[in-house]
This record gives structure tokens, sequence and C-alpha cells, in this order.
């Protein structure tokens, strides 16, 4: 891959998103802004759409950039709805019945899911190298989940932990679905940016039906939104459109193990920042498995 330039601009486009994610993170850690459900979905697809996916368009249909063909068009479309949309909302249901920590272990596994629905559908593998690689990215991943201070899935009733479980898992399908249909949509004949806004269209139109109230209250209520929302929703914007493009030009499932270390990059980036983050041994350890694994995507992809 290192003498591939397109591949290894991927690589670099997948590492600069997860640290977006994770600056994102923490900024809406610090200013208390987060919000879960249907609502808060419905709120920062408004600005990714006025603040991304619109400047976008508008540049790419100034410059020239050829329109996808309708089937392209049609996958980024559905991919929206079912990564942006159904994944981030299985997720967060996840995360009320299991805690933080475990919900966010068992999301951040989705390269694994990636990596079987990227052999099923595209008929690819990754390399033996690369493939440690990945198994290395998940288990670091896994590893800091496990650090968490979280009970939840202690205290919880077992029933309740399995179905939180079990939902999480359904989130890492679906962001690995949706991350998949991204690659096939490129592979169709598309521009992988512009096909990365169209996904944001997908999400929103999805996000607009289902949020409470009609689109112009949904507009009205923005005007009630704080600015760390607004700016931590466009930097997300940002971060998943760039995904997107390096999913058009590197093999998905190394996108997609990069784009997990986000968790990590959040914990780092909290404690420089000032956060009340505490960079255990634990934590290192896990970096080192990302490292490690980082290097023999980029070596043997």
């Amino acid at each position: 891959m290192l003498d591939d330039p397109s591949a290894l601009l991927g690589i670099l486009l997948a590492l600069l998103a997860a640290l977006l994610f994770a600056w994102s993170n923490v900024s809406l850690a610090r200013s208390g802004a987060a919000g879960r459900g249907i609502g808060a979905v419905g709120v920062s697809m408004w600005f990714a759409l006025g603040l991304v996916v619109v400047p976008v368009l508008a540049v790419a249909a100034a410059v020239g950039r050829p329109v996808p063909p309708p089937a392209s068009l049609g996958l980024a479309l559905v991919a929206g709805g079912v990564a942006l949309l159904v994944g981030r909302l299985l997720f967060w249901e996840s995360l009320a019945l299991v805690g933080p920590s475990r919900a966010s272990m068992v999301k951040n596994a989705s390269p694994v899911v990636v990596v079987l629905l990227a052999g099923a559908v595209l008929g690819e593998w990754p390399t033996p190298l690369a493939g440690l690689g990945i198994a290395a990215v998940v288990g670091g991943v896994v590893q800091h989940g496990l650090s968490g201070d979280d009970r939840r899935v202690a205290a919880a009733e077992p029933r309740l932990a399995v179905r939180g479980l079990a939902i999480g898992l359904a989130a890492a399908a679906a962001f690995a679905v949706g991350d998949v249909l991204v690659a096939v949509a490129v592979r169709t004949g598309g521009d992988p940016v512009v096909l990365g806004a169209v996904v944001f269209l997908g999400a929103w139109a999805a996000a607009v039906v289902v949020a409470p109230g009609s689109p112009v209250a949904q507009l009205r209520a923005l005007r009630d939104v704080g600015r760390p929302l607004a700016v931590a929703s466009a930097t997300m914007g940002v971060a998943r459109l760039l995904a997107f493009v390096a999913i058009g030009l590197v093999f998905v499932p190394y996108v997609a193990a990069i784009v997990a270390t986000a968790p990590l990059l959040t914990a780092v980036i909290g404690r420089l920042s000032g956060a009340q983050e505490v960079l255990t041994a634990r934590l290192g350890v896990s970096m080192l498995l990302v490292v490690a694994g980082g290097a023999a995507i980029a070596v043997g992809g």
C-alpha cells in the first residue's frame, strides 16, 4: 500500500476522520451539549446539511464533478439511512442499557463485520498482514472499552444486559452495511466526494421524516441550539465525509479499522486538552496495539 499514492491518501483521510471524531467527542463532553435520540440526530443532520453537504455539492458542481449514475446515488441514499440514522439510534439504545464503555466497545468492533461483508459482497479479503493489523486495532479498541468504569452490565438484569449487547452488535452491523454500500456505490461509478455528500442527504431525509415535528418546526428549533453542538455537528459531518472519500480510495475494512480508533484518540485528546481523562497503562497497551495494527495495514494492505 505504501507504493500506492491513492491508497495511502485514503489511509491518511481515515486517520484524519478519526481525529476529527475524537475532537468532536471531547468538545461535546466539555460543553455538555451532547444529546441522544432521534431529536438529537435530526439536529445534527440539519447542521451537517447546511454547513457541510450543501457547500460540498455546490463546489463539486462549480468545478464540474460528474454526477454519479442513478444506481450509485440510490446506494448512497440507502447507506445514509442505514449507517447514519439506524446505526446511531441503535447505538444510543445499547448505551442506555449497558453503559457507554460496553456499548462503544461492541460498536467499534464493526471492522470485523465489514471484513465479512466486504468478502461476501465484493469478493475481496484483507491480506494476511493487513488482517492481523485489523485484529490488532479491534483488540486495542476492545481493550480500551473493557477499561471503563461503567458497571451497568453487572448491575442490570442479565436479560437487559444481553439485549443491550445484542443491540450494540446490530448497531455495528448497521455501520458496517453503510460502509460497504458506499464502497459498492463508488465501484458502480461515481465521485466519492459527491457520493459522500449524498449519503448525508439520505440520512437527513430519513431523520426529517422520523424526527418529531414538521421540517419547519425542526428548523426553528435550531435557533435554541448552542454553538458547541453546531460546531461539533459540522465537524462530525466533515469527519464522516472524509471517511466516505477514504472508502473510495482504499479497501473498506482498512478504513473502518482506522476510524474505529476514535474512542482511544478521544481519551488522549481529552487528557491533553485538560479534560478529566486518565492515561492508564491499559490505555497505553491499547494505543500500542492500534499503532502496530495501523502500521500492518499500511504495509500489508
